[in-house]
């Protein structure tokens, strides 16, 4: 009997301890709700609302934030800010889109693992007028002839959502793109060389209303090295592959526009090419040419007495960054050429060596020699000018 009784005792004792265990896991799951926040306060924004708050010290069971807020429509907008490690990971929520200044009542509440809310805790507050932001952006809208294209600039300080929406013709193409100009900032538009009218005005995103346009009568420039020029046949650097390569491919582009179009595959390590002797002696020791790249290259000129007389020591290094679209490069290696006493005589030449592995793809058209004298002529100054 006294061993029945025994057995009896503790099998109630284990049926405590689990129903101990069940009511400790249904608060934990969110039988009891976490304390509310504290500290709420509100900051005014343009078009937005920036809500700060101090978690409860507990967040054992805290799974996220509630902010709730009615807005002009009459709808119930809810947004979650998920509790962090810490008491104050996360405090903060910026409730937007407010396109007029009414008072707003914001309500937070926390919420456990099991979903059960805690008191609500509520404050106050009037977003600041977002309607004249798109004003001043369309007030500061620049639009700058550039080569083969325009540019347009603009002025946006608040950090609130506006939009450029920009119209033009391109080649007898209507052409319409909308430009996100939340921050200041310039966008280019491009790849054409005929007058255009460019047109632009600013739209607020949230409650659409925009301002009016303004336009501008633009005739992009061309680059005077993007055309082959007969005149300057023989300060034109040729590869015909007769000086040697490693570890990169030289093909001849057809194109019907320049004789001296080239592209470069690189297909391993040190790879570089050596260019054709010179037919005469250069009239300047800058290098100026039109490329086109798919990464950024750390590329060396070795000078050379002759197109196999490449040495260490005689080399110069610069930098081709990464463009899908044509770019000129302009660098003046005049005081290169005399510390490695390359004078640029008939039969001189230049090892081109493109980055430090495979994958670069390099295309290069109307590589020559000049002056400075000359570049300063034509608007431009060499890349590593003071």
């Amino acid at each position: 009997m006294k061993k029945i009784l025994n057995i009896l005792m503790l099998f109630a004792v284990l049926l405590s301890v689990s129903s101990c265990a069940e009511v400790q896991k249904g608060e934990l799951a969110g039988g009891a709700p976490t304390d509310p926040v504290t500290d709420l306060t509100a900051t005014p924004d343009y078009g937005a609302v920036v809500l700060h708050w101090t978690n409860p010290v507990d967040t054992a069971n805290l799974y996220y934030c509630k902010i709730s807020y009615v807005d002009a429509s009459g709808k119930t907008v809810n947004q979650k800010v998920y509790a962090g490690p810490s008491a104050d990971s996360i405090p903060t929520a910026v409730c937007s889109g407010f396109a007029d200044t009414n008072t707003y009542t914001f309500t937070v509440r926390t919420v456990t693992y099991g979903g059960v809310e805690s008191a609500p805790v509520t404050v106050d507050c009037a977003p600041l007028d977002a309607a004249t932001i798109k004003d001043g952006v369309f007030a500061s809208i620049e639009c700058d002839t550039i080569e083969y294209g325009f540019c347009i600039k603009w002025v946006n300080e608040t950090g609130y959502p506006t939009n450029i929406v920009v119209s033009y013709t391109a080649d007898g193409v209507d052409r319409t793109e909308t430009i996100d100009a939340t921050e200041t900032g310039s966008r280019n538009f491009g790849d054409f060389t005929s007058e255009t009218t460019v047109t632009a005005y600013a739209v607020n995103p949230y409650s659409g209303a925009q301002t009016e346009s303004k336009s501008w009568t633009i005739l992009p420039k061309t680059n005077p090295f993007e055309t082959y020029d007969p005149v300057y046949a023989k300060d034109y650097i040729t590869f015909s592959g007769g000086g040697g390569s490693n570890s990169v491919t030289v093909s001849k582009v057809d194109d019907p526009k320049s004789p001296v179009h080239y592209a470069f595959s690189t297909t391993g390590g040190d790879p570089y090419t050596a260019a054709d002797g010179l037919n005469q002696r250069v009239q300047g020791y800058v290098c100026v040419f039109r490329y086109k790249i798919n990464q950024d290259a750390d590329c060396e000129f070795f000078w050379c007495n002759s197109p196999y007389a490449a040495s260490g020591g005689r080399e110069t290094g610069f930098k081709l960054e990464k463009t899908s679209t044509w770019a000129t490069f302009i660098y003046d290696f005049t005081a290169d050429c005399r510390k490695h006493t390359w004078t640029g005589a008939p039969g001189y030449s230049v090892r081109f060596d493109i980055g430090n592995g495979s994958g670069i793809n390099l295309e290069v058209k109307n590589m020559r020699w000049t002056t400075l004298n000359e570049i300063h002529k034509l608007g431009y100054k060499a890349q590593n000018e003071d």
